[in-house]
């Protein structure tokens, strides 16, 4: 009873839940901003070339020592 109950949610919420599919290139990249006197190491988080989404970057965040 309990498995037949559970597949008809699952054919419920595949109907109405949207499918997104993932794209490889539309990931974040971590990329180099700046070191301060060897004692910050720099870096902030890009996404390019994703279809629909603009190219953009976040602010640079403290990652390590450099």
């Amino acid at each position: 009873m309990i498995d037949t109950v559970t597949r008809i949610a699952d054919r419920v919420l595949a109907r109405i839940a949207p499918r997104v599919e993932a794209n490889a290139g539309c990931s974040y990249q971590s990329e180099y901003c700046y070191c301060i006197y060897h004692v910050g190491y720099y870096t902030r988080q890009c996404m390019y070339g994703c279809p629909g989404v603009p190219n953009h970057c976040y602010g640079c965040t403290r990652t390590s020592s450099c």
